[in-house]
């Protein structure tokens, strides 16, 4: 049973639920804006923090890994979403935890290792817009849980709903989403189950250019999960001719989580690589994505001559 010790989560605070992949951070732009991302949500890793988001995309295939070197645990993930036309935008992704190995000795004496904990979570998204401000979101998860090679295993289902308004007010966007609803997690063998961590989150984002090639967004998100206290989350972008990208952000009621973390991303054509400095009380995690981005297109009319012509214009 002393395995169980590697089954808890260490992002964030302690709580009573399971699924650490549920709990983990996506992407490396997400994290460095301290996850504030619910009304922000416009890349493929809207998948993980608002589905609704994903109606902003046209074509993207994005991967990350980070790792964690003082307990060796690594996670990685690969997406993939398409807009498909007058249906809305479909997503999936797989998200893979690793605990690491451990070394023991058997009864005869003989050097053996297994794995501690192989988790897996896939997810598959859809996202349609019910107006021209208004989109809505859902997800359907399968997460898969491996204990000690195998010996102990566990499946849960789960879904997320979401929605994203674009207000009145220019540049300003709400979002929310309800995370993780579904059935508990219980391995094969163990009388414990474990409840998901079911999260309700809350955001609002606004964006502004105040020079030409230089835009802004600001983005704060109240979060709530069901196995502990409020937590509040604010995050800051700022694009320098949709080339370079810096990013901060700032975390409150997490109790092993650090306050601060920053980032910075670099767009060469369709090919966009971030960084993040996830700031933790001990060591700083350091996730890397990279993501190919073919953007959706907007139909300009101009002026020649006297006649209109169309033209398609890549964002």
């Amino acid at each position: 049973m002393y395995i169980t010790a590697f089954i808890s989560p260490f992002y964030g605070s302690a709580g009573t639920s399971g699924g650490v992949l549920l709990k983990q951070f996506v992407g490396a732009r997400a994290p460095a804006m301290g996850e504030a991302f619910v009304a922000v949500a416009d890349d493929i890793y809207a998948l993980h923090y608002n589905p609704a988001g994903l109606v902003k995309i046209n074509k993207e295939f994005s991967a990350i890994y980070y790792k964690d070197q003082t307990v060796d645990f690594s996670y990685g993930l690969i997406g993939y979403g398409q807009s498909l036309k007058k249906i809305g935008t479909l997503a999936g992704s797989l998200f893979v935890y690793d605990a690491g190995k451990i070394s023991y000795e058997d009864e005869q004496g003989n050097l053996a290792t297994f794995n501690v904990q192989q988790d897996y979570l896939y997810t598959l998204g859809f996202a349609r817009k019910l107006t021209k401000d208004l989109s809505l979101g859902t997800n359907f998860k399968t997460y898969i849980s491996e204990l000690k090679n195998g010996y102990y295993k566990a499946n849960s289902f789960c879904f997320d709903m979401g929605g994203l308004y674009n207000t009145p007010v220019k540049g300003f966007s709400i979002g929310a989403v309800l995370q993780n609803v579904g059935t508990a997690i219980k391995y094969t063998k163990m009388e414990e189950k474990d409840p998901l961590p079911k999260t309700i989150r809350f955001g609002t984002a606004y964006r502004f250019q105040p020079l030409k090639g230089y835009k802004f967004t600001l983005s704060a998100d109240i979060v709530k999960p069901n196995d502990n206290d409020l937590r509040k989350n604010f995050g800051m972008e700022c694009s320098v001719r949709d080339l370079l990208y810096l990013r901060a952000g700032y975390k409150i009621g997490y109790d092993f989580v650090g306050n601060y973390s920053f980032g910075i991303g670099l767009r060469l054509s369709e090919v966009q690589i971030d960084y993040g400095a996830v700031i933790q009380k001990f060591l700083m995690i350091n996730p890397v994505s990279i993501s190919w981005k073919k953007s959706k297109k907007q139909v300009k009319a101009i002026s020649s001559g006297g006649n209109m012509e169309r033209v398609s214009i890549i964002k």
